[in-house]
């Protein structure tokens, strides 16, 4: 689950059609089925770059992950909406998203101070896709070019866990040191 600058969410991208009543797979970049109920409006960027506000008719998680949206009836218009990248707004994501206790969501560490025992040593810059997600750090120490990063999985050889609004590392420091 990405965030872009306009404060949306990227949960999913349209797939080729299915069926002749228009509907059309589904490429999730979620684990939260939540973001497709019926009834949901999801902003949807075209290849052309027209956004265009699509509300959810029908969605299925079975073996082949399905979705429609209202006036979206046939095949020719179901395949209009092919490779769009479909968006949420952060708001919406918080209003209906439950996490467990510990989960954060990955737009609210973008920008996250990281530690290395008591010495920050890096913000979070980005968070990409993948299991488990690759983290871009740029160090923050002043004896370093602010330029410098790191791109580093999220997992136990790197990080501890969270204090606070603090994101506790280990092994970071020596990456930096090696550039």
């Amino acid at each position: 689950m990405k965030s872009d600058p306009n404060n949306r969410v990227f949960v999913g991208k349209v797939g080729r059609p299915h069926g002749v009543s228009g509907l059309s797979r589904i490429n999730l970049a979620s684990d939260f089925p939540e973001f497709f109920a019926i009834g949901r409006e999801l902003s949807a960027v075209l290849q052309s770059g027209e956004e265009r506000l699509l509300s959810v008719r029908h969605f299925s998680g079975d073996q082949k992950i399905l979705i429609g949206f209202d006036g979206v009836n046939d095949p020719e218009a179901a395949s209009q909406l092919t490779n769009a990248s479909l968006f949420t707004t952060i708001a919406e994501t918080k209003k209906h998203i439950r996490l467990k206790e510990g989960e954060r969501f990955s737009f609210d560490l973008i920008g996250k101070v990281v530690y290395e025992g008591e010495l920050a040593v890096a913000r979070i810059a980005e968070i990409g896709d993948g299991e488990p997600p690759l983290i871009t750090l740029i160090a923050t120490d002043s004896k370093r070019n602010s330029k410098s990063r790191v791109i580093v999985p999220f997992d136990e050889h790197f990080f501890i866990g969270f204090e606070g609004d603090k994101v506790l590392v280990k092994n970071i420091r020596d990456l930096f040191d090696a550039l």
